[in-house]
């Protein structure tokens, strides 16, 4: 198996984990406060991590591109947190995980990365997949 597709299943796993974890810490504590503790266990994760990422801090668009990713990611959890708390996790985390439609038309915007017509039926089909999730 490529090593791009061992990190993206974990990636699938941890995500799908958390999706879970979160409707189980919004069920003890408001959305609010759970963000306050997902922000110290990423604090905590960072520092352990951070021998092993070499890093070397640089100013210009990595850097801001790098800082918005991490605005974008937290604001995601708050809402994502907010939606889980009033609804399903099981149906919120459908939803959500279609943020790949966002990432694919911004791409094809400003990267000017194709949309195959089967890319474009896929797409069309997940957004009827959440219009029929959500009702």
């Amino acid at each position: 198996m490529e090593t791009w597709l061992v990190y993206a299943v974990v990636t699938l796993l941890l995500w799908g984990v958390s999706g879970f974890v979160s409707k189980l810490a919004v069920n003890y504590m408001s959305p609010n406060r759970v963000l306050g503790y997902q922000v110290l266990g990423a604090l905590l994760t960072g520092v352990l991590l951070f021998p092993f990422l070499e890093l070397k801090f640089e100013f210009g668009r990595g850097a801001f591109f790098g800082i918005l990713l991490g605005v974008s990611a937290i604001l995601g959890s708050l809402f994502f947190l907010l939606s889980v708390n009033l609804g399903n996790v099981s149906v919120v985390t459908v939803v959500s995980a279609l943020y790949p439609l966002v990432t694919i038309l911004l791409a094809f915007f400003f990267l000017k990365e194709p949309i195959t017509l089967k890319q474009g039926m896929g797409m069309a089909l997940a957004l009827i997949a959440m219009a029929l999730l959500s009702s």
